[in-house]
């Protein structure tokens, strides 16, 4: 990873320095003189890292004396390190520590320096510091990820909330607007702002519900002109339902019965009301004959209009004449 490649450039780069810098000892100098804390530290301000520099198996220097004396780095070189580097001759070697509860990696990688052929020299830099700074950065990262995820959230719910609306209200107004409908409420309207495809669902829903209010307005108005019209004519008119009861009588009606109002024929049996009148007879059998005739009420609707004379005697005695009532049966579909 990135972290890897930049902590053994900058391991070369020192590496580099430290051999340079001492391949030319001034006369009387040994390595015990140079290669000391100061200079280490020095070098780690040029490539900005913290290095260690180990002859053999002992700690020679560091930029960091203190991380050793709390125990956080070894003091001396471990063997995996030795086998890499000295033994199977590997520029770099690798290796992860705990720190705490992360873990940090530390790179090592041989070094030439002046008297030490009889002892591998081993410069090696923790990357402790840059590991926590990835750490945190890749932390501050996740945290505006999610910070950023949701404020978009927000905006998304801030720009579509208002959109739903436009378009779930009018819908709801229309399912509301149908049940009034269907309750007989055919006055009802809706109003709309919209300008696309829901204005023209609400523009057909106020043309169908104006339709259907004319229309019931238009039988309303045909029934009052016909029940004005039977409630004047001389002619009585009486509807059954399939049951042979009365459902609709008109003033003559009565009168041919010797009813009134009072005496609520509506619901009643139509032969039930005649059984009891003698002088009509006739037209008791004439009506159960009609009623019997088809068994199957789907049949009755489509047959033919029928008329029949049914002649009354004289209630009254020879003052009074005989009646002829001239009948008309006409199925009602």
């Amino acid at each position: 990873d990135q972290l890897r490649v930049r902590g053994q450039q900058s391991l070369h780069s020192a590496r580099r320095l430290v051999e340079d810098f001492l391949s030319s000892l001034d006369e009387g100098e040994t390595l015990d003189d140079v290669l000391t804390d100061d200079f280490l530290i020095w070098v780690s301000r040029l490539v900005d890292q913290d290095l260690n520099v180990y002859l053999g198996s002992t700690l020679a220097a560091t930029s960091r004396r203190e991380l050793f004396s709390i125990g956080l780095l070894p003091d001396r070189l471990e063997g995996p390190v030795y086998l890499d580097l000295d033994v199977r001759g590997r520029t770099f070697h690798e290796s992860r520590r705990s720190l705490g509860s992360g873990r940090y990696l530390v790179l090592s990688t041989p070094v030439q320096l002046p008297g030490s052929s009889l002892m591998p020299a081993v410069l090696s830099t923790p990357l402790m510091a840059q590991q926590q700074q990835a750490d945190r950065s890749l932390a501050q990262l996740n945290g505006s990820v999610l910070l950023a995820f949701f404020l978009l959230l927000v905006i998304a719910l801030l720009v579509t909330w208002p959109l739903a609306q436009r378009i779930t209200a009018p819908i709801r107004t229309l399912v509301q607007g149908t049940s009034r409908i269907a309750e007989g409420r055919l006055d009802t309207r809706i109003e709309t702002r919209s300008r696309d495809e829901i204005k023209t669902l609400v523009d057909a829903f106020n043309t169908m519900a104006a339709n259907l209010q004319t229309q019931r307005e238009a039988l309303e108005r045909r029934r009052d002109y016909i029940e004005k019209i039977l409630a004047n004519a001389a002619t009585g008119v009486i509807s059954l339902n399939e049951q042979g009861r009365i459902t609709t009588i008109n003033p003559a009606g009565l009168r041919l019965l010797g009813l009134d109002q009072s005496h609520g024929p509506l619901g009643r049996r139509i032969t039930d009301l005649l059984s009891g009148r003698p002088d009509l007879g006739g037209l008791l059998d004439t009506v159960e004959r009609y009623l019997s005739q088809p068994a199957d009420g789907e049949r009755r609707p489509n047959q033919p209009v029928r008329e029949e004379e049914v002649r009354i005697p004289a209630a009254g005695g020879a003052e009074e004449e005989e009646r002829l009532l001239h009948l008309v049966f006409a199925p009602l579909g």
